[in-house]
């Protein structure tokens, strides 16, 4: 059994992932070794990465399927299911696949694949939503061997594309192309070959079961598998913690983080969050056309009167009658949790 943990960031979504291993036992025998219990708060709507949208879907997904890039704690893009990237201009990107990587049914991942899943998505123009959107400048996609794939672009971009785009198995999907935009797909067997840390083994309205991926390229997790239970909101969750039927709960207030933290046999840990919690003015700014988005006050569009209403909050209070201090004035909409985009632009001032 584990040691019962939370994670609080302020205004953030923390994944469960930062704190599966270290809790794990380092040598049991394979039967001993435990199963990690993870509530989450809410539904799982799809697990099919074509489609899925939420943060608990995607939260899922990101353990066991791999993108061609992923983003680090800092916010770098970094490789992932490839190796390297590289590109010259910003509109054409090379990726190159190492050798060796395998699906866990012991198929080699290959070009192929990266192109039928980009392929996919590209020709499903009726998801108007956020996954077409992330593929919506992608002009063209080609293959020079089964390790190398190329990507164009429409219009530059600074770092390489692809994160949070899964690559699935072609050999378990393509079969089932004209099924692929349904929200109710996969069924568990296509989710059983899977190139992450971890492979779906059932899925129920109370939790969704995953267990180790023996063949995963940074060798198999130190837990036996992972148990997403289900609750309806936060509450339920937390007295599941209480009464050790699972033994992590991510996503808490700043209530529920003081309360649990001073209980016996829970232990608390603080994360740098990936969200803010803001006050906008309404001052009729105007899009990029020109028109007009708002119909705030005239004076308000004044730079002086914004730099004024600023100064007069006092952001050390707010973070300590908010958040208990667990928390930072911002300097902008970027959150500490990615600091290479944290602060202001060279020459600028705080006000």
């Amino acid at each position: 059994m584990f040691p019962r943990w939370v994670r609080y960031g302020v205004g953030a979504l923390l994944g469960a992932v930062a704190v599966l291993f270290p809790l794990a036992a380092p040598s049991a025998a394979a039967a001993d070794i435990p199963t990690l219990r993870v509530a989450l708060t809410g539904q799982i709507d799809t697990l099919n990465p074509f489609v899925a949208i939420t943060d608990n879907d995607i939260t899922l997904l990101r353990h066991q399927y791999e993108a061609l890039v992923c983003l680090t704690p800092e916010g770098h893009v970094t490789g992932s299911l490839a190796e390297s990237y590289s590109s010259d201009d910003g509109i054409t990107w090379t990726y190159r696949l190492p050798e060796g990587r395998v699906w866990s049914d012991g198929t080699p991942i290959t070009a192929a694949d990266v192109v039928f899943s980009l392929r996919t998505l590209m020709d499903a123009t009726e998801l108007a939503g956020e996954r077409y959107a992330q593929v919506a400048h992608f002009a063209g996609l080609s293959t020079s061997d089964s390790r190398t794939v190329t990507l164009t672009l429409d219009e530059p971009s600074p770092v390489p594309p692809g994160v949070d785009l899964f690559i699935v198995p072609r050999h378990i999907w393509a079969e089932h192309i004209d099924a692929l935009t349904n929200p109710l797909l996969p069924e568990i067997r296509w989710a059983a070959v899977a190139s992450g840390p971890f492979l779906t083994t059932a899925v129920g309205d109370e939790r969704v079961t995953m267990r180790t991926n023996p063949l995963y390229w940074r060798g198999p997790a130190a837990v036996a598998g992972i148990e997403w239970q289900l609750y309806p909101d936060l509450a339920a969750a937390t007295t599941a913690l209480r009464a050790n039927e699972v033994d992590v709960v991510s996503d808490l207030t700043v209530a529920e983080y003081l309360a649990l933290g001073a209980e016996s046999g829970i232990s608390t840990v603080r994360g740098a969050g990936d969200r803010t919690v803001s006050l906008r003015l309404n001052f009729g700014h105007s899009d990029a056309t020109g028109m007009l988005i708002g119909d705030g006050n005239p004076a308000l569009t004044d730079p002086v009167v914004r730099a004024a209403i600023a100064m007069s909050f006092d952001m050390e209070h707010l973070v300590d009658a908010l958040f208990a201090g667990l928390g930072q004035p911002g300097l902008t909409q970027a959150p500490p949790a990615w600091p290479r985009y944290v602060g202001l632009p060279p020459g600028g001032t705080a006000r």
